[in-house]
């Protein structure tokens, strides 16, 4: 594993943030998990055929700029964020930037879940490749029922979540 921005191949730390630069975070460690989403959820969010949702932990999240040194998500939330609650039986809430509207993360407290996606993140300055993807690389496909584009590649297909569902391929 490669060594990431601030972290060491034991203990990577990614930075990412909005496209102005007003709202940025850090992740430590590794993710518990990274997937392509196809549901129509995330669809419908994004505007886009599918995410790649990256998913720490929550103390694995913190609210980097503007500075604000508090220990809870809700706190570090700071004027320069605007929070939207959402989800019907996972409440969550998603934080997006007040000066360019774009969303930052989606926090799930009671799951203990902070949710990036890789677009967000940092990028080296020669290709523009995302800092530590071997870190956040996906491991399969979740809701691909509701694919709207094929995505021909070797990740496991399902069908809603891992291994509790269908395996399409």
């Amino acid at each position: 594993m490669a060594t990431t921005q601030a972290g060491t191949s034991d203990s990577p730390v990614l930075r990412g943030g909005c496209i102005c630069g007003s709202a940025r975070y850090e992740v430590k460690g590794t993710p518990h998990f990274t997937i392509f989403c196809h549901c129509t959820i995330c669809q419908r969010m994004s505007g886009s055929a599918f995410i790649h949702s990256v998913h720490y932990r929550g103390s694995q999240f913190t609210f980097i700029s503007p500075q604000n040194k508090s220990s809870s998500v809700e706190s570090q939330a700071t004027s320069h964020l605007d929070s939207l609650a959402w989800g019907n039986t996972t409440p969550c809430t998603r934080y997006r930037c007040k000066k360019c509207g774009i969303a930052i993360a989606d926090i799930r407290l009671e799951q203990d879940d902070a949710c990036i996606w890789s677009t967000q993140l940092d990028r080296d300055g020669a290709g523009g490749k995302v800092i530590g993807w071997n870190v956040v690389a996906p491991t399969c496909h979740i809701y691909y029922d509701t694919a709207i584009v094929e995505v021909n590649d070797d990740l496991p297909k399902w069908e809603g979540l891992p291994d509790i569902s269908k395996r399409l391929g």
